[in-house]
């Protein structure tokens, strides 16, 4: 039987860092694709439409890395535990789970296209692009939800190299795809979101057969009988990578309102641009801290804290250098990665997003500490610790700034919303870190005196 650790903590650490960084990377080029060649070929009306219809994928996300993370925290442990009938178990029962809950989306978001495009902000401009992308996506939610799910659990079953290729090998997939559907078919937004859907879904077949046909592999799916008892525990670990995607879609839901009704569909289209570098960074940043949780998870179940402690700082430098190379190339190369997106006739959009960009990136210079923070009190099993950090910055003092600036300063200032609360939830995540160890250090003194 393979063994998540090897004995040697960096190396540990590196074998799943890099893969999960560039996997998710190279994930974010998804959307970039999309919007790359949406925004060339077509218009910056589709653009829009596009950056509108983002709030689903983030739902399909939310649910596939709540019940991933939440379920490899407890698979981990398990494993450290050397528990592996227990880890199958929830292996197996938490993959038919996220099936039934995406064949559900699939189904209603396709039966209420018309009211879901709405309720994402579709004007009557965008309202054809937006159906077009948002009706072709839905009913591959299957792909989307598996691919996420599956990408984190390969990691978490040892074999990050086979996600890195394949995450790889299915964005290739999709620069291709878009490059023959938009540019050379003249396929509009229906063939953008049919390309991102293929790929997912060649992803997706992918992990899940290795999942369910290794024989290697350090967990397996077996028969069960059903206990969604263990959701309790279950969602409470995923709920704070999850939560964080789910209301950072809700938080984009208020720009976009916001950014159409002060700036119009040029807005949109420039927040668009700006939202899909940060989710770059974002995701480079996850990665980074998905690459650490499962072995944190690991050696608390082994009852060895310095190891935890250790993996922290190893992601902790690894972060701090993510984040600073982001904030001084947003700096340097503003017009530059701008200009991927726009041409001349685009002119006022690339302005309003080059604007955008120099501000917002200072976000990047303590979005990657949150995350960290964030990720290393689920993966130590304490949920509120990791709720409190991940929905304050992703929604509600977010959302609270946001709308204060809008209101007293103007939309002008709208930018600066996301540096200042995601400094402030900086201090918080700092001031919980030192609680948490404390309270180690606590527990230590406990055990010695007994």
């Amino acid at each position: 039987m393979k063994s998540l650790s090897s004995g040697n903590l960096k190396l540990d650490y590196a074998r799943f860092c890099i893969p999960c960084v560039v996997n998710l990377a190279v994930f974010s080029i998804y959307s970039i694709v999309d919007a790359l060649f949406v925004s060339r070929c077509i218009n910056s009306d589709a653009l829009a439409a596009v950056t509108l219809s983002h709030p689903f994928l983030s739902l399909l996300f939310c649910i596939g890395i709540t019940l991933a993370v939440g379920g490899s925290t407890l698979i981990a442990k398990a494993l450290g535990e050397k528990n592996n009938d227990y880890a199958n178990f929830i292996f197996s029962q938490n993959l038919i789970v996220t099936i039934i809950i995406s064949v559900l989306i699939s189904i209603s978001v396709s039966l209420l296209l018309e009211p879901c495009c709405a309720l994402l902000g579709a004007s009557e401009a965008t309202m054809p692009y937006t159906r077009d992308y948002l009706g072709t996506l839905a009913p591959f939610a299957m792909a989307f939800v598996l691919e996420y799910n599956m990408e984190f659990l390969v990691k978490t079953d040892g074999n990050p190299g086979l996600s890195l290729f394949t995450v790889i090998g299915s964005s290739l997939l999709n620069i291709f795809l878009d490059w023959l559907f938009v540019a050379h078919l003249d396929m509009g937004t229906y063939g953008a979101a049919l390309a991102t859907g293929i790929s997912q879904t060649l992803a997706s077949v992918t992990f899940l057969s290795y999942i369910l046909f290794s024989k290697k592999g350090l967990f397996h799916f077996r028969r069960f009988k059903w206990n969604l008892r263990i959701y309790g525990k279950l969602l409470a670990l995923g709920a704070a990578d999850g939560s964080m995607e789910i209301l950072s879609a809700l938080l984009i839901l208020i720009y976009n309102r916001i950014m159409r009704d002060n700036l119009g569909t040029d807005g949109v289209a420039a927040f668009g641009i700006v939202i899909y570098i940060s989710n770059l960074v974002f995701n480079m940043n996850t990665g980074a801290t998905q690459g650490m949780e499962p072995l944190v998870s690991y050696h608390k179940g082994a009852c060895e804290q310095s190891s935890c402690k250790k993996l922290y700082r190893y992601a902790l430098t690894v972060v701090l250098i993510l984040c600073a190379a982001t904030f001084i190339s947003c700096q340097l190369f503003t017009e530059e990665i701008i200009a991927l997106f726009f041409n001349d006739a685009s002119a006022k959009v690339a302005l309003l997003a080059a604007e955008g960009l120099r501000v917002f990136s200072y976000t990047f210079l303590f979005m990657g500490f949150n995350l960290l923070t964030s990720g290393y009190m689920t993966a130590q099993c304490k949920p509120s610790f990791a709720l409190s950090i991940s929905l304050g910055r992703a929604f509600f003092l977010h959302a609270a700034v946001l709308l204060t600036i809008v209101a007293v300063l103007g939309i002008d200032y709208v930018w600066l919303s996301s540096v200042i609360s995601e400094a402030a939830m900086a201090v918080v995540s700092f001031i919980l870190l030192l609680s948490f160890n404390r309270l180690l250090s606590r527990c230590k003194d406990q055990v010695r005196s007994s």
